[in-house]
């Protein structure tokens, strides 16, 4: 620990719990077990730049050993910290599993609000997956978790996006596509642009899932707008984009022309101004997250 190579001091405690358990020494394990977690938390935090797996897996470790000696307070942020690297690589499974685990651990150290935070990010990271029935789940949790922190609205909001997430469920991509755009609103009276434009596209994925391409341009159109009132201009050209893919889809090439040269001009307005447009084709099929 002194000599700051906490990967090996990690190693090291946790023999120690092994040998003080097979010892039946409960006191010297438990201790072990704290101290290891401790090593494999200051590892996480600032590990060789290549090793960025090794950084989630000590932050996971470090979890699991707070939960072990029965410290959620101390476990909740090692399991959020191992769930974005995840998340960033496109391994949903992953970080949705992560922010479970971080979710209930804020949640029994009382931090309500921050459980339902990464309860929302594990059930739109099971969306992508198409996970329909634990993206519920995880949105029911973030529900109850917003209730106890006093705040409605939020509750009310979430709990269109795990009807939308039930219906998806049941193969009702039509109906999914209403709740998202009933989510939509709900953001918006809470005056929360970004959250309003992404259930947007949550609603366009799964008009697209209904076949239905021509409302699904709409709906990018539409968080593509609010996008830019939130002063996302990137966000909004990716939205403009996916517009112009959904129209040509159904053969409406003008607008999809005209979505193709928002999109130019958002990226413009977003330092991106050289970024070049995916070539236009059918929309492919897009999961909602």
């Amino acid at each position: 620990m002194r000599l700051k190579q906490f990967d090996l001091a990690a190693y090291a405690f946790e023999h120690a719990v092994l040998a003080a358990t097979l010892a039946c020494k409960v006191d010297q394990a438990s201790q072990a077990r704290i101290e290891a977690a401790v090593a494999h938390n200051l590892y996480a935090e600032d590990p060789p730049k290549e090793k960025l797996a090794l950084r989630v897996y000590h932050w996971r470790r470090a979890g699991d050993l707070y939960m072990m000696e029965g410290r959620p307070e101390d476990a909740a942020d090692p399991y959020d910290h191992a769930a974005i690297p995840h998340n960033v690589a496109g391994r949903y499974r992953e970080a949705a599993e992560n922010w479970c685990l971080a979710g209930s651990a804020y949640s029994e150290s009382k931090r309500k609000f921050k459980a339902a935070v990464v309860w929302r990010l594990a059930a739109y990271a099971y969306l992508k997956l198409g996970l329909f029935e634990l993206a519920a789940k995880a949105f029911r949790d973030a529900v109850q978790a917003y209730e106890s922190a006093n705040q409605p609205a939020l509750a009310h909001a979430v709990g269109i996006e795990a009807q939308a997430a039930a219906y998806h469920g049941m193969g009702e991509h039509a109906l999914a596509a209403k709740a998202h755009k009933d989510a939509a609103l709900a953001y918006l009276n809470l005056g929360d642009f970004r959250e309003a434009a992404k259930a947007n596209e949550r609603a366009a994925q799964s008009l697209t899932l209904a076949g239905e391409h021509e409302l699904a341009a709409k709906a990018f159109e539409e968080a593509a707008h609010l996008y830019r009132q939130d002063k996302m201009f990137v966000r909004a050209g990716q939205a403009e984009e996916a517009a112009s893919h959904a129209y040509y889809a159904v053969g409406l090439e003008g607008e999809a022309k005209a979505a193709r040269e928002r999109a130019k001009v958002a990226y413009a307005l977003g330092g991106q101004a050289g970024r070049t447009l995916q070539p236009l084709e059918r929309a492919e099929l897009m999961l909602p997250g």
